[in-house]
């Protein structure tokens, strides 16, 4: 009986040490390279803007998006589904997003963890869809990319960290697209691109919140093959991105928090002859809510 009675104790003492200890933290939220388990809903509103970042924006369009992560140990699977109305007619899902991630090393001193992650996506590209560029007949969105990031963590304070990313991917585009009118045929090319995206992310933590500041840089060089640009435009386009991303988060409980979202980009394309880029820049905002399940 006294043991019982010892044992029951222990563990009445010893559980809120436990659940503490489980407890999801903002910090760890707020940290990249943490593989978790969890779920995230977020809706929000796109911004399109012609010519520099500083002229008129036009509301564009609306989206919806749904992530679950799932992690075990050092590893991690990331799958992403959004819809919005600025997609192709009749298809609830316009983008489809997997992560593979998996996370090197973790300790407790300045350079505290680093993670890689594969991805594969099927990104939505406004740039192509709204300037119509290389495929006037066709939608962009369904481009193919496949990615490699790797990103580290800094610790410059018990709740300030300095994340940088460095990232390789490729995008590719099969089309077997052909349009006629009376005048000419249009046969549209088979697009790849291949390029670099470079970044950081300043995160910091207080008791129920944190906060994140981002930006980053990124180019590509595109390559056309087999189709009306190829033969008629034989010249090499070449891209540059420029984006700013800030978000608040706060937990309103031990395992679920909701969060504000502010990202801003400049996209400029420009071919061999042309002195002046074209550009382009989309605005988001959005909201959401996520709950960790472990």
């Amino acid at each position: 009986m006294k043991k019982l009675i010892f044992t029951l104790l222990s563990f009445a003492i010893s559980s809120p040490v436990f659940s503490q200890e489980n407890t999801v933290t903002p910090l760890r939220a707020s940290d990249p390279t943490q593989p978790f388990t969890s779920i995230d809903f977020n809706a929000g509103l796109n911004f399109t803007h012609f010519g520099s970042m500083s002229e008129n924006s036009e509301l564009d369009s609306w989206e919806f998006g749904l992530k679950g992560d799932f992690a075990i140990k050092n590893f991690g699977l990331g799958v992403f589904l959004s819809s919005s109305n600025n997609g192709q007619l009749n298809q609830l899902i316009n983008d489809v997003k997997l992560d593979f991630k998996y996370q090197i090393h973790k300790n407790s001193g300045f350079y505290s963890s680093s993670l890689i992650k594969i991805g594969l996506s099927s990104p939505t590209f406004p740039e192509m869809d709204d300037l119509n560029l290389f495929n006037p007949y066709d939608n962009a969105t369904d481009f193919l990319e496949i990615n490699m990031t790797y990103t580290g963590a800094l610790r410059l304070k018990p709740n300030l960290s300095f994340y940088p990313t460095f990232e390789i991917y490729h995008r590719s585009k099969e089309n077997s697209y052909i349009h006629v009118n009376l005048d000419s045929v249009y046969f549209a090319p088979d697009i790849t691109q291949n390029g670099i995206r470079l970044g950081g992310m300043l995160a910091y933590d207080w008791k129920n919140s944190f906060i994140q500041l981002g930006s980053g840089w990124s180019t590509g060089n595109w390559d056309f093959k087999n189709g009306s640009i190829a033969e008629d435009n034989n010249q090499e386009y070449s891209d540059q991105t420029w984006f700013v991303r800030l978000k608040y988060q706060y937990a309103i409980s031990d395992y679920s928090q909701v969060y504000l979202s502010f990202y801003t980009k400049n996209f400029a394309l420009k071919n061999g002859n042309e002195v002046d880029p074209i550009r382009f820049g989309l605005t988001n905002l959005s909201i959401g809510f996520k709950h960790f399940l472990n």
